[in-house]
């Protein structure tokens, strides 16, 4: 019988001889030192990939809620002030031309018209939203308005005069009382009170102001 011994070949021998040339301490360093490499990266962009997860599944900010309030009856109050005024220096102002053909337009009026036109218009605001809640026409709310006018002008003019603060006289006008108030101004405070309710009155109410 024939004993096979057991040689070694040359592919084992060269991968022992692989092997034992990786396994020098300068092999080790060189793994150890990929090794760290690799971990260094995973680590680096397993970090990235997170943070931009996180943004991505992050829930959006809620927008900031934008609130519309309507004027303050004190701005309301200024505006209607200062709209009384304008108007009136206009009219003194074309007023005066017509009569004197003086054509430096300078108008007047007097610090007393602000309280009484603000508090006129705010008044008459009142006074438009029963009207049209109750289905009142155009002209006879124009009505209401001027009567309305009247008695508050007169009012103002008697409490004005017992001052000696009173600003107007209507005493040069035919169809005058107490030189307080006249006739003659029954169309102009009409058409006055056309322009606060249609324009000034109803674009007020519609402002809105946001936070």
């Amino acid at each position: 019988m024939h004993h096979r011994t057991n040689k070694p070949s040359i592919s084992t021998l060269g991968a022992s001889t692989s092997w034992l040339a990786f396994s020098t301490p300068q092999s080790n360093r060189l793994v150890n030192l990929s090794r760290c490499t690799v971990w260094t990266l995973e680590l680096y962009f397993g970090r990235m990939c997170s943070e931009a997860g996180d943004d991505e599944e992050a829930p959006p900010e809620p927008p900031e809620r934008v609130t519309h309030r309507p004027l303050s009856p004190l701005a309301r109050l200024y505006v209607y002030a200062l709209h009384g005024c304008l108007c009136e220096v206009g009219f003194t102002a074309v007023w005066d031309w017509w009569e004197t053909k003086d054509r430096r337009l300078a108008g007047h009026t007097s610090l007393w018209a602000l309280p009484m036109y603000a508090l006129a218009i705010f008044l008459i605001e009142g006074l438009r939203g029963r009207l049209l809640a109750q289905r009142c026409p155009l002209l006879l709310r124009m009505l209401v308005y001027t009567l309305f006018i009247y008695l508050w002008e007169f009012s103002w003019g008697v409490v004005l005069r017992i001052l000696g603060a009173c600003p107007w006289d209507y005493s040069g006008f035919s169809y005058n009382l107490a030189g307080l108030v006249t006739l003659e101004y029954a169309l102009p405070w009409a058409l006055a009170s056309l322009i606060a309710e249609q324009h000034v009155i109803r674009k007020t109410l519609r402002v809105r102001l946001t936070n």
